[in-house]
């Protein structure tokens, strides 16, 4: 259909690592290239369910010599969803498609020590395209099995639309201390934008509609922080900032 898959849709057991920024990597061959718009994700429904609180950041990546290399794509305050039905995949839709060709990755970067549970199938085995990363180094699962996570395809957007959402947000002054001046690519972003302020674990802290360049930060902490804005015509742009005080 529309998606890769090596698992034959049903758990047997479940898969995730107890270490606050692992990734987990999923490798797939596009046969041609295509345009991935989204990434289904099916976890395991158990009694004990992280409905609240729990992120990751949705990631993709291109190949480099057989393993995971540079990050094509991150998507920062994703949370776990349940499928409501039994043994169905969440398809998270991607803020803007990534085209691909040959071998790429999905997966996802942790922002906890809890087990994300994903479905494992141990009735397939991905064993040689499953690969997780905790110390900077990549390395093959040793479990045999697939984990249940699809890539889903699409048409192509024409390469002015592909243009026009691959901008960036400026933010100044460099660090930021109480308020915040944005921008996107060099200019001053229209009235009826959307923010959104992340912080490095991917929790969504600011989410409001602007009316002015300009954004109170004082409350937030000193750290590193992601910033979005969706333009009234649904253009995205992402940038980062620094808080001092």
């Amino acid at each position: 259909s529309n998606y890769y898959a090596y698992d034959d849709g049903s758990p047997e057991n479940g898969y995730g690592i107890l270490s606050r920024n692992a990734k987990i990597a999923y490798q797939f061959e596009a046969k041609k290239e295509g345009a991935l718009e989204a990434i289904q994700i099916y976890f395991n429904p158990t009694k004990i369910q992280y409905t609240d609180g729990i992120y990751f950041y949705l990631t993709v990546w291109n190949d480099i010599a057989g393993k995971p290399g540079d990050t094509l794509y991150q998507e920062i305050g994703t949370k776990i969803h349940y499928a409501d039905s039994l043994d169905g995949y969440y398809e998270y839709k991607l803020t803007h498609e990534i085209i691909v060709s040959g071998n790429f990755y999905i997966g996802l970067q942790q922002t906890t020590d809890d087990m994300l549970n994903i479905g494992f199938d141990v009735n397939r085995n991905a064993k040689d395209k499953l690969f997780y990363n905790i110390d900077g180094t990549w390395k093959n699962t040793q479990f045999t099995g697939a984990l249940m996570m699809r890539p889903v395809f699409g048409e192509p957007d024409p390469p002015q639309a592909l243009k026009n959402k691959s901008k960036q947000v400026t933010v100044k002054p460099v660090p930021s201390r109480n308020t915040i001046y944005l921008g996107v690519d060099g200019k001053l972003i229209e009235s009826g934008s959307q923010i959104f302020i992340y912080n490095q674990y991917g929790q969504l802290l600011i989410n409001n509609t602007q009316t002015t360049y300009s954004l109170d930060i004082s409350h937030l902490f000193p750290g590193i922080y992601i910033v979005k804005v969706q333009s009234i015509d649904g253009n995205i742009a992402t940038g980062r900032f620094i808080v001092v005080h």
